[in-house]
């Protein structure tokens, strides 16, 4: 049986731990907490931190592990790439790029050689130069320490007395006793903050949401909550793949998980804000896999006869299972069935009619070399990139052909 060694035992892995044992590896956590939640689900557990990247080889090499990861836990991502380094085990990146990532401080100096948009700031390991330099920037300023986890330790400042105390307590959280300031980019509406991950090197998978804070928890700059779809608009969405993609390139990244927090700020850009090689600590996997979530995927499969011979099935799909009539099982109608049917039974020969006119007059322009594009479709067919021939002003891709 492979082993997988976990570093930490926060309740985030729980989901974790399980879905390995179901693929069949005997799972082993480490920290120094051995009342941390993961342990209890875990087949073995060792009382090592998961800092001392030493000790940690040395167990992995006794127990012979076939594989480390640490997921939604900062403090051991790159003591995971160390060991997988030592001993020639799958790991995200090379490891002078997994300390980029985990250093704030280095994360923004690499944005900054290499042309992204990126925050003004400044790492300092005392408060006197800070202080002294705050004329660098202008109020209001947000205080980190640039290896710390949680957002444990980071603080907006807004006046000038209070920037002594904030970071005071900001190199209290940090272990190398390093924090970074930099300007407060003021988000245009939401900042994104969610899972994405690559595959040798190219994002598959790659969303974003809607941060939400709660003012009055103890740190206010911890997630309480997410919603989709994302407020950030299309073109910044955009621009943030393809600048994601870019960075996954220059780090030379491999096949990873990445927790990733980016922001529109009200001046119009967007800006990558941290870029994490593990699993977020937003509990997305466990309601992912909840039974909850499980019952209402099948529900949506579950269609009655009805449905099945219906001419609207391809339309429909039996509508939201919320709106299936209640005490007649998974299979009962949706109780908007049959508004449903007179919608699409007066509708669709317009809409029809409409994407008929619009396909002939997108047609008709072409022929007469008015692309707007500046290409000219192949075979009067409308090209990904050309505008939708619906008339909505969007690229065919972003449109009709999705």
């Amino acid at each position: 049986m492979k082993k997988l060694l976990l570093l930490g035992g926060l309740r985030y892995l729980i989901p974790v731990i399980k879905s390995a044992q179901k693929m069949g590896f005997y799972v082993i956590t480490c920290d120094y907490l051995p009342d941390n939640p993961a342990h209890k689900y875990s087949n073995e557990y060792h009382n090592i931190s998961i800092l001392d990247k030493e000790a940690v080889l040395e167990l992995a090499q006794r127990l012979k592990i076939d594989g480390v990861m640490s997921f939604a836990v900062d403090p051991g991502v790159a003591t995971a790439t160390y060991v997988s380094g030592k001993l020639n085990l799958p790991s995200p990146g090379p490891y002078e790029s997994i300390l980029i990532l985990q250093n704030k401080g280095l994360f923004r100096e690499f944005l900054e050689q290499h042309n992204f948009n990126v925050p003004k700031s400044k790492t300092y390991t005392n408060s006197d130069q800070a202080i002294q330099e705050l004329s660098y920037f202008e109020l209001p300023v947000i205080v980190k320490p640039v290896d710390s986890a949680g957002s444990k330790g980071v603080m907006k400042v807004t006046h000038k007395n209070e920037l002594s105390n904030v970071i005071q307590k900001a190199l209290s959280f940090s272990p190398s006793k390093t924090i970074i300031i930099e300007e407060f980019l003021e988000a245009k509406n939401f900042s994104s903050d969610t899972d994405c991950f690559s595959v040798n090197g190219e994002l598959k998978f790659i969303s974003f949401s809607n941060q939400r804070f709660d003012s009055e928890s103890p740190n206010p700059f911890t997630p309480s909550a997410y919603s989709w779809p994302s407020t950030i608009s299309e073109e910044n969405q955009t621009l943030l793949k393809s600048e994601l993609q870019r960075l996954i390139h220059l780090l030379k990244m491999k096949s990873s998980v990445y927790n990733i927090e980016v922001r529109e700020a009200t001046n119009g850009k967007a800006y990558i804000m941290e870029v994490s090689p593990r699993g977020g600590g937003n509990r997305l996997s466990e309601m992912l896999n909840s039974e909850r979530h499980r019952c209402f995927g099948q529900r949506k499969k579950n269609l009655p006869d009805e449905c099945s011979d219906c001419r609207w099935l391809n339309l429909c799909r039996g509508g939201c299972p919320k709106d299936r009539l209640q005490g007649q099982g998974a299979e009962a109608l949706n109780h908007l069935c049959s508004a449903y049917q007179m919608f699409f039974e007066y509708s669709d020969e317009r809409f029809r009619a409409l994407a008929d006119r619009w396909k002939r007059q997108f047609q008709h322009s072409n022929e007469r070399g008015e692309d707007r594009t500046g290409e000219q479709p192949a075979d009067g067919k409308v090209g990904r990139n050309h505008p939708c021939p619906c008339g909505s002003g969007k690229k065919y891709k972003k449109c009709c052909g999705l």
